[in-house]
């Protein structure tokens, strides 16, 4: 069952306004959309390594995991920023193939760092991206001193990985065949607020319950 608090659904419908405004009255195009869903992964995944490297609990207890307990630290914080990582870079790899496709040129294909600061710069991107950088930061200084459990996080961060990347995937793919119109592009946004509401069910399926680590699992 959905247990969506309120902070939660708060930042749901501001994460998913931006880029609904940014299309509406900014003129982004789909590829300003997919890149900023990549960016937040990212700012997200960041802030998740922070809270693994810095965290004071015992051993993650992940369902079906196996092999030894695996101890929160730096030396965890550091696996999780490498192995998300290299699906991250995989996925900006198909993000500029579809630059390419929408006339972006050879420059944006081959050159990913500029390509990105242009979207930042640019398109205005680093404003939305530093208030989700900042926000997101609170949100880790309040889960630690709540104590709040890892495993939700940790596993919430790769489910966010694998459904949001696919959704840029297929939905950059539907955008370009259909075109760079405002109604696919709307469409595209629809799909990301559904896979934000359907995270946390699956995070619960599971086996993972919310709530401070020193609780025992009722």
């Amino acid at each position: 069952m959905l247990n969506m608090t309120a902070r939660d659904a708060a930042l749901i419908v501001g994460a998913n306004a931006i880029p609904l405004l940014g299309v509406l009255l900014a003129g982004w195009d789909a590829f300003t959309v997919l890149m900023l869903f990549w960016l937040e992964s990212a700012v997200i995944g960041i802030w998740v390594c922070v809270a693994v490297a810095i965290s004071r609990q015992g051993p993650l207890e992940i369902q079906g995991m196996k092999g030894p307990p695996v101890q929160p630290g730096i030396g965890t914080a550091l696996f999780i920023l490498a192995h998300a990582g290299i699906f991250m870079l995989v996925h900006m790899f198909f993000l500029m193939g579809f630059n390419d496709i929408e006339g972006g040129g050879p420059d944006g294909f081959f050159n990913p760092v500029a390509t990105i600061g242009n979207q930042l710069i640019g398109h205005g991107l680093w404003l939305p991206l530093a208030g989700l950088f900042v926000l997101r930061g609170l949100i880790t200084v309040s889960d630690h001193v709540a104590d709040r459990r890892l495993e939700p996080i940790v596993i919430g961060f790769y489910v966010r990985i694998i459904l949001m990347q696919l959704a840029i995937l297929f939905g950059g793919f539907f955008v370009i065949l259909i075109g760079g119109t405002v109604a696919p592009l709307i469409l595209l946004i629809i799909l990301r607020v559904a896979i934000d509401v359907g995270i946390e069910p699956i995070v619960e399926r599971l086996g993972l319950k919310d709530g401070p680590a020193s609780a025992e699992a009722s």
